[in-house]
């Protein structure tokens, strides 16, 4: 005999885990039971409120705060075709 079959003599087969399958679906089950016990104990989702108020008219004020530089998005450069001084505009 080789080594090899000593070893394996000696230890014998592998053993393998029994029940693992009853015990993951023991498992799963018990945990959708309970799921489903807390969702039916807890009265289930609450009902949506709704907050109502009479409607006004008004001024609507919006108001920006903010520092650093203005940069214009478009710049033009405006002039006449014509040279003179402008009377009336």
């Amino acid at each position: 005999m080789s080594e090899k079959d000593n070893v394996k003599a000696t230890l014998g087969k592998p053993k393998r885990r029994k029940g693992w399958k009853f015990w993951t679906l023991t498992l799963g089950g018990l945990a959708i039971v309970g799921f489903i016990g807390v969702n039916a104990l807890s009265g289930g989702p609450r009902p949506t409120e709704y907050e109502r108020a009479e409607v006004t008219q008004g001024d609507l004020v919006v108001q920006v705060s903010a520092t650093g530089t203005i940069q214009p998005v478009n710049q033009i450069q405006v002039g006449a075709e014509i040279s003179g001084l402008i009377e009336e505009v």
